[in-house]
């Protein structure tokens, strides 16, 4: 089953946000959440520029069993203000790139599967 979550829609990304997104997204159980950030750095982690949609990215990330990054390759190396999780909450990474070796070496530690779609 899909559920569609309620709340603010960002008309730039489709994404929502807002208190009534937070208080469904914490009300119910997930088991696979796919999400997609605005940017990930080893030092800050998985972030995004806009505060409730990273409040409600993060409260996804405690809720769901499994966590799929969804991370274009033009994301790494970026810092937006906000960040929702860290590797340590991530099952899988599909990006559209190898990832730069550094990365690759902590996910690999992590026991993270990487997935590279070209």
């Amino acid at each position: 089953m899909v559920n569609l979550v309620g709340g603010f829609v960002n008309r730039d990304n489709l994404s929502v946000s807002g208190d009534i997104a937070l208080q469904y997204i914490n009300s119910i159980n997930i088991d696979i959440a796919i999400i997609s950030p605005s940017g990930f750095s080893l030092e800050e982690g998985f972030s995004s520029g806009n505060f409730n949609e990273s409040k409600l990215k993060h409260a996804v990330t405690e809720k769901a069993r499994k966590v799929v990054i969804l991370l274009l390759s033009d994301k790494i190396g970026k810092t937006l203000p906000f960040t929702f999780c860290d590797l340590t909450s991530v099952s899988t990474i599909i990006t559209d790139k190898p990832l730069p070796a550094e990365f690759t070496v902590k996910t690999e530690k992590l026991g993270i599967q990487v997935l590279v779609t070209e």
